[in-house]
């Protein structure tokens, strides 16, 4: 099968997003390292910034969803923790320490790039453009962040990708997952099975994570619904079956947090 097809009918792993994940992992780490000769704890917790998640790590690893934090106060509810985008640093952390982060950490980079690039080659991009547009999307919230326009900070398209845990480094790549599943969504004519399945399970993990993206990506699948309807009448007749195991697999993944939440 020729580069085209592949790239016509498949997710393409692609080597080149491959290499350009070593290259921005291996640069802004060797960056750190040069300018921040502290311990490696420090480094980590520095780097992600958003500090207040990093207890739920431990929470989840202890199954201690209601923990006590404070010597004269015990908590008689839950605490909301968005257990799908810290699930899998809980579960790598147990078993390789402070290092789980440096490789979620380019698990993830990589997972954005190659979702990203994806994407652009589902929109018709020409191969070498589509790398190059996705390193660039990869570059705008950094490149951004501090410019006005209009009197509107740019950094508002941070949450595109950035190296803060969990959000957006864990929920940007379930929204662009979410993102690619609506382009197969729009451009096949039946809804198939493997991707009623796939689309279940995205929304799940966003609701679950991050749900402004939540009711984006929503809004944009009943777009298309609609459009579908408008162009074939019975389009939800022929389909309905693979909509329903979407939406079952979306009820049976958030489950756990509907009881969670009833809690808090």
């Amino acid at each position: 099968m020729s580069l085209k097809e592949k790239i016509g009918n498949n997710f393409l792993l692609d080597a080149n997003i491959l290499v350009s994940t070593i290259l921005i992992f291996s640069i802004k780490w060797f960056l750190i390292h040069i300018y921040n000769q502290d311990t490696l704890l420090n480094k980590i917790l520095f780097d992600y910034s958003d500090l207040y998640y990093f207890p739920f790590i431990l929470n989840i690893l202890e199954l201690d969803i209601s923990p006590q934090y404070l010597d004269n106060y015990t908590p008689n509810k839950n605490i909301p923790i968005p257990i799908y985008s810290i699930l899998l640093h809980s579960i790598f952390f147990k078993i390789f320490g402070l290092i789980s982060f440096f490789i979620l950490e380019f698990f993830f980079l990589f997972i954005f790039l190659i979702l990203i690039f994806n994407i652009l080659i589902k929109c018709n991009l020409n191969y070498y453009f589509a790398i190059f547009s996705t390193l660039i999307i990869f570059l705008l919230p950094f490149t951004l962040k501090n410019i006005d326009l209009f009197n509107i900070n740019l950094n508002i398209i941070s949450g595109l990708f950035s190296f803060r845990f969990p959000r957006p480094l864990v929920t940007s790549c379930f929204f662009f997952w979410g993102i690619y599943l609506a382009i197969l969504y729009y451009k096949n004519d039946r809804l198939n099975f493997k991707n009623s399945i796939y689309i279940g399970i995205c929304f799940s993990l966003i609701f679950a994570s991050y749900y402004y993206n939540f009711v984006n990506l929503i809004l944009l699948f009943a777009i298309i619904f609609v459009f579908k309807n408008i162009n074939d009448i019975t389009y939800l007749r022929k389909n309905y079956k693979n909509i329903l195991n979407s939406i079952i697999f979306f009820f049976n993944f958030k489950y756990s947090i509907f009881i969670n939440l009833f809690f808090i």
